[in-house]
């Protein structure tokens, strides 16, 4: 998200304002998405989440003991009909990326947010 800055808000409306309207209209909007029972389930269940949901969700550790048995999501929209794979995609629907133990995620937020 990009901070904004005095020359792009309205005349009288200070930055933090306009970043607090902007965290509010973001936390409401929705996105569509398809879970899965477990990584062999194949048949997607299409849900529409608000970021604040969807948020609540992802921002839980939660530990596995069998990978195999886990539910999980992705962000895209199948054509009616369609199994899970990329040939059955219709629409992506957000960006996501998984990082893993040792991963350098100040790195990749310094590299998204340059300019």
């Amino acid at each position: 998200m990009t901070v904004p800055t005095r020359q792009q808000t309205p005349a009288g409306v200070s930055p933090g304002k306009a970043l607090l309207a902007l965290h509010r209209a973001t936390e409401r909007r929705t996105f569509v998405i398809s879970y899965f029972r477990s990584l062999k389930d194949v048949s997607p269940r299409t849900v529409r989440r608000s970021w604040f949901d969807l948020k609540q969700v992802l921002l839980v550790h939660r530990q596995i003991e069998r990978k195999h048995a886990a539910g999980l999501f992705s962000p895209v929209v199948y054509r009616p009909g369609a199994s899970r794979g990329n040939a059955g995609v219709e629409r992506i629907t957000l960006a996501v990326a998984d990082f893993d133990h040792n991963a350098d995620v100040s790195s990749v937020q310094q590299h998204l947010t340059a300019q």
